[in-house]
């Protein structure tokens, strides 16, 4: 009767581990959802290959010549 018991513990503690996991990765997955949506695109605007400042630079200006 004890080697009964014993497995029907066992298969409940691994039960319980495996539901945590899965807790803890879904938490993880919301995390990092969350974070994703605050990074917002970056303005192309100020890239320096849309700057004219940075076309007049004399490597650039090599490059296109």
């Amino acid at each position: 009767m004890t080697a009964l018991y014993t497995r029907f513990n066992t298969k409940h503690a691994n039960a319980k581990k495996q539901k945590a996991a899965a807790r803890c990765v879904k938490q993880l997955a919301t995390a990092n959802s969350i974070q994703t949506s605050k990074i917002k695109p970056r303005d192309l605007s100020k890239s320096p290959i849309n700057n004219i400042d940075s076309l007049k630079s004399p490597v650039i200006h090599r490059l296109i010549s």
